[in-house]
């Protein structure tokens, strides 16, 4: 009998050794399912935030700054999306209107960025009388080395119910925006 209960106490104590070296809280509980996820999920989290920004500054890349230059100025678009036959009627004004303003650009690009004329009901005393219709031109041209100028011209159209589209006079194009863009911001907000 003496031998079965020193084996009993020897396993019980192999048994309790092994638990009490696991880590406890102060209070003497194991940490939950939850906060061992928990933890787990930060740390991950800490490491990608370390990488990321170790990549960053290898790479020369700031954040802030970038974002701040795309909240300045326009988007610099690259793909022409309106692909109607009188493309290139709407385009030549705009290209022309810059070159009045800085006669000394070299034009880069003409893009319409929109597949359609975008457009918007024309209401009085609550009830549909028309159409506006709206389409955004934009021209870049580079000012020698030392930068860019992006120009958005904007055309509108107007008709009532049953009638024809005609222009409108002051928007056929109105140049209705220009950036002036430094070379080192244009490398940041290029698509």
């Amino acid at each position: 009998m003496k031998k079965i209960s020193l084996l009993i106490m020897a396993v019980l104590c192999l048994g309790v050794l092994p638990m009490s070296a696991q880590h406890t809280r102060h209070n003497g509980e194991e940490p939950s399912l939850k906060e061992k996820a928990q933890t787990a999920w930060q740390n991950a989290r800490d490491k990608v935030n370390k990488t990321t920004s170790k990549i960053k500054d290898k790479l020369g890349i700031d954040d802030q700054a970038h974002i701040e230059k795309r909240v300045k100025y326009m988007p610099i678009y690259t793909e022409d999306e309106y692909k109607s036959h009188d493309s290139e009627t709407l385009k030549q004004p705009c290209r022309e209107k810059l070159l009045q303003l800085y006669p000394h650009m070299a034009i880069k690009s003409t893009v319409i960025p929109m597949e359609e004329w975008e457009s918007t009901p024309l209401e009085e005393n609550g009830s549909v009388k028309g159409y506006v219709q709206t389409l955004r031109v934009y021209v870049l041209a580079k000012d020698g080395t030392d930068g860019y100028v992006n120009a958005e011209f904007t055309y509108q159209r107007f008709k009532y119910i049953g009638g024809v589209y005609n222009p409108v006079q002051d928007k056929w194009p109105e140049c209705t925006r220009v950036d002036i863009i430094p070379k080192a911001d244009f490398k940041l907000i290029k698509r």
